[in-house]
């Protein structure tokens, strides 16, 4: 079937977000929000309304029974601490639990609306939250206090290495660099990336020391709605919710650089960060089915009996999704986890991998991200293969896909490539009839890969009917304080007229 796929391409990601040193995975940023948390979450849920029905009124007139798929990236929802506290928004309900209430009563309203057959999948990106109910007491408190200080002991020793000497100067990086999000010390040792002694490899150990022990805890997660018409029954919509197994280490930031008398130090900059807080653990062990006993998997069956799996940012990286494939009550799964029509990744700096593709024969893969460009290679080493905005069909990372990328530049820092904020989007698909192998963890990366092209001629007849995306940009009244480099744009795969 030839659906609709709409990416909202915005960047999501903490303003000018800066690694401590070339290809560190320690960033630093300031997140954006408006103070007041309802006010913020609020004017999030309209901008996405917003986005969605510019979205849907752009697209239709598409006609037949086709689903229509609307995607947001990873932290859409995040406050000016970036997870959002433990309190109480409106009638009892924490933030997750106000944003999934309000967004399924928008969505119902507008569902009033659908033509006949009319069918949408959306999925709202993700959700930070946290333990804490007051931010501002827990970072007055000693524990955050300690290692801060023993942080900056070895940011100053890093600063004066690097001969830097005010915060501006690790901003210079002459083009885009690939942080290394998750890789092991012993390999960034191994790559030359840390000297052994020297103040990167301090730094690197106090944060593996703090990241296992953990002073609150952050939650990741999201929500896929279905809403369509039903005939005499009206419209139906329903919703579902996951979370984010894997933590990045630029899920948070490291806080905010500052400048003191001449030296750089580090601040928590009223966030909380990567060296306070840690995900919780989510195993897989069993599959990952979505259903009443396992509210929060990743493997959702909705109500046209889809299968779709919802895979954020580093949980693509690290093959969550490809990891149950093929896992069965009959060999002792807690459900069957069947092949996907859909592997949706909403990310923050991720983009679609040969090994990580899970979909079943024919499905989709569709990455909505909001925090890089798409690149040749995803590694420290790959290049953009899109310069600035536009979009382009090629193999890349073993995939072939058509891929869209928006590039906002800062006012007043035109020259200067390391402000620029990136977002992207990528849609392909399985190429011929052959289901994936279930994964062997000893082999790891090198399982069956979800084929997404015929190697003798390089292309996908699934994927070539569809035109290159409508890129349309997006600008609303006050959303600058709700995201560093605005409202980005819809990103629209349709197929070509016959």
């Amino acid at each position: 079937m030839n659906n609709t796929y709409t990416a909202w391409a915005l960047f999501t990601g903490p303003e000018l977000p800066t690694p401590l040193w070339k290809n560190s995975r320690w960033i630093t940023g300031q997140w954006n929000g408006i103070e007041e948390l309802k006010t913020d979450i609020d004017a999030r849920i309209d901008r996405l309304i917003e986005s969605f029905k510019k979205c849907r009124k752009q697209i239709s007139g598409s006609g037949g029974s086709l689903t229509n798929y609307f995607v947001v990236p990873e932290f859409y929802f995040h406050c000016t601490y970036g997870p959002y506290p433990m309190i109480e928004i409106e009638d009892g309900q924490l933030p997750y639990e106000y944003i999934c209430s309000s967004l399924e009563g928008r969505i119902k309203t507008i569902s009033q609306e659908f033509a006949p057959q009319e069918s949408w999948i959306i999925c709202a990106g993700s959700v930070l939250t946290c333990n804490i109910p007051d931010v501002k007491e827990f970072l007055g408190s000693e524990g955050v206090k300690n290692r801060l200080e023993k942080l900056n002991q070895e940011i100053s020793k890093l600063s004066k290495k690097l001969g830097y000497k005010t915060a501006n100067d690790f901003k210079t990086s002459p083009t885009y660099i690939k942080a290394l999000s998750y890789p092991s010390k012993f390999d960034m040792v191994k790559s030359g990336a840390l000297p052994v002694g020297e103040p990167e490899a301090a730094i690197d150990a106090l944060m593996v020391e703090f990241r296992s022990d953990p002073l609150c805890t952050v939650r990741n997660r999201g929500i896929l709605f279905s809403a369509s018409f039903s005939g005499q029954d009206g419209t139906s919509v329903k919703s579902w919710q996951y979370e984010k197994q894997n933590e990045s280490t630029v899920d948070l930031t490291m806080g905010k650089l500052v400048s003191i008398n001449g030296a750089c130090e580090l601040e928590h900059g009223n966030m909380i960060t990567e060296w306070m807080a840690n995900y919780p653990s989510i195993s897989i062990i069993n599959g990952d089915k979505n259903t009443g006993n396992a509210p929060l998997a990743a493997r959702i069956t909705v109500i046209n009996k889809q299968e779709i799996g919802v895979e954020i940012c580093l949980d693509h990286r690290l093959e969550r999704l490809r990891r149950t494939v093929g896992m069965t009550k009959e060999n002792g799964a807690a459900e069957d986890n069947p092949p996907l029509n859909l592997q949706l990744i909403p990310s923050g700096g991720m983009q679609i991998l040969e090994e990580s593709v899970a979909a079943g024969a024919s499905g989709a893969i569709f990455n909505s991200d909001g925090c890089d460009p798409v690149l040749d290679q995803y590694n420290d080493k790959g290049t953009p293969i899109i310069i600035g905005s536009g979009s382009v069909k090629q193999i890349a990372c073993g995939v072939y896909a058509i891929s869209a990328q928006t590039m906002v530049k800062i006012p007043g820092q035109e020259t200067r490539p390391e402000h620029d904020y990136y977002c992207h989007s990528q849609l392909c698909f399985r190429y011929g009839a052959d289901e994936l192998d279930g994964y062997n963890n000893a082999l790891g990366n090198n399982n069956k890969k979800g084929q997404t092209y015929d190697p003798a001629n390089q292309n996908n007849p699934s994927l070539d009917v569809y035109f290159p995306p409508e890129m349309t940009n997006l600008e609303y009244k006050d959303n600058h304080s709700l995201f560093a480099a605005g409202l980005g744009a819809l990103h629209i795969y349709r197929v070509k007229e016959r």
